[in-house]
């Protein structure tokens, strides 16, 4: 098992150079205008098992390019999800939602649940778990001031800071799973098909209760056969055949 788990790990150590050479190629291919050949590279590098948000947010250029704009709005979502505090990636996604044709309200958000967002947005899971590690260093060592100094106003300040510290320490390791999850969940997804329509049970002889267009954004719930349950931002619910959209 050892042996096996070292081969794969020289593997991906000697991929990597290999994977930054085929990337180079790929933009190199996007600059000149080859998008139908860049797609194809951009492709390959993910089929090999690795993904970036620069990666992605190519990926997603190359396909906005090409006029694709399900696939371009799919690539910068999940570039997002990637990378949550990149601006581009954010203004790409807008620009190329505000193209598509279903143009659907979100229901109403509480402020709290807004600003936890986009607290938790400011940076991504790797980078709130190394926060974490740096502010529970920082905890550990005002916790040493504090038991071990004699200046009673420097024990009043590690403990006052170590709280703090802790404090920030237990938000840093909330935000890193929660993006975590974001980034790993299956609950959301883009419409690909032309039009879909959406039944209100899970087969051809259900009521259609309204239409769909490619690149809008849903949520998805249970799945029954080839039928999905989604949920779009209104609210409003219904079913669709899974192959009328990709899961992001």
């Amino acid at each position: 098992m050892k042996k096996a788990y070292l081969i794969s790990l020289l593997c991906m150590v000697f991929m990597l150079p290999l994977q930054a050479d085929d990337f180079d190629l790929a933009n190199s291919e996007f600059s000149e205008g080859n998008y139908d050949s860049a797609i194809q590279k951009y492709e390959q590098i993910l089929n090999s098992g690795y993904e970036s948000s620069a990666l992605y947010y190519n990926l997603g250029n190359a396909y906005f390019r090409k006029g694709n704009l399900a696939s371009a709005i799919l690539n910068y979502e999940r570039a997002l999800r990637l990378n949550p505090d990149d601006k581009d990636i954010a203004h790409n996604l807008e620009y190329a939602q505000a193209m598509t044709v279903d143009k659907i309200d979100s229901t109403g958000e509480i402020i709290f649940a807004k600003w936890w967002k986009a607290c938790r947005n400011i940076a991504s899971s790797d980078t709130w778990a190394y926060s974490a590690v740096g502010l529970f260093v920082f905890c550990l060592i005002m916790l040493s001031v504090y038991i071990f100094c004699k200046p009673l106003w420097l024990r009043k300040t590690g403990f006052s800071l170590s709280v703090i510290a802790l404090v920030f320490t237990a938000l840093s390791i909330t935000f890193s799973y929660q993006q975590k999850q974001f980034a790993t969940s299956v609950s959301e997804a883009i419409v690909f098909a032309p039009t879909a329509t959406v039944k209100s049970s899970p087969d051809n002889s259900g009521t259609d209760l309204f239409l769909l267009h490619e690149g809008t954004k849903i949520k998805v719930g249970s799945r029954v056969g080839e039928w999905v349950e989604v949920t779009m931002q209104d609210g409003n619910t219904g079913w669709l055949p899974v192959s009328a959209i990709e899961i992001i």
